[in-house]
């Protein structure tokens, strides 16, 4: 079995963007939880919508695979006028989340909870083969990416071994 850790999200503050994944250990059959809540200021623009979608990334060499293929084209970020967020409020709440976020005074809140990914490969990394995902939200012309973990159970405190250390490492989306 692969298991992850109960606890550690992701999150990131970009200019008067917030965003974050509750959890980055996702059980399989279960779903992931992500927000994202823009700040009242005229210095930036305010999204219309927000388009988020699942990735799965395959590579194995020896076969000549790097594969990244979109799983959940039908994700459906819930748009509000909520002053805050509720998936970032539970992020906050993690005490394994390092970098913790406002979350407040936003003019507008995108959010799901439990949003369902559509494959049944867990996370995993060894040598000759590699199966990732990442959770990409493009607002505009701004792309966030956060690599997240599928696994089959989860365990308080384990340090998953077979997941891509740049999944395990990992503390905040970044920007593509």
């Amino acid at each position: 079995l692969g298991y992850g850790d109960t606890q550690g999200g992701l999150g990131l503050a970009d200019g008067n963007n917030e965003m974050a994944i509750a959890k980055k250990y996702v059980k399989k059959g279960s779903g992931l939880d992500y927000g994202f809540g823009q700040e009242k200021t005229g210095a930036y623009p305010k999204y219309d919508q927000l388009n988020a979608v699942v990735l799965q990334k395959v590579r194995c060499p020896d076969a000549g695979i790097n594969d990244e293929r979109q799983l959940t084209p039908n994700l459906k970020p819930s748009r509000s006028s909520k002053s805050s967020s509720s998936v970032i409020n539970n992020y906050n709440e993690d005490p394994a989340s390092s970098a913790k976020l406002s979350n407040r005074d936003f003019s507008q809140v995108f959010e799901q909870e439990n949003a369902a990914i559509k494959s049944n490969m867990p996370s995993i990394s060894i040598p000759g083969f590699e199966c990732d995902y990442v959770l990409r939200l493009t607002g505009d012309n701004d792309s966030y990416e956060a690599p997240f973990a599928l696994v089959d159970d989860l365990k308080q405190g384990y340090n998953p071994q077979h997941i891509s250390s740049g999944t395990v490492g990992a503390t905040s989306f970044r920007k593509v």
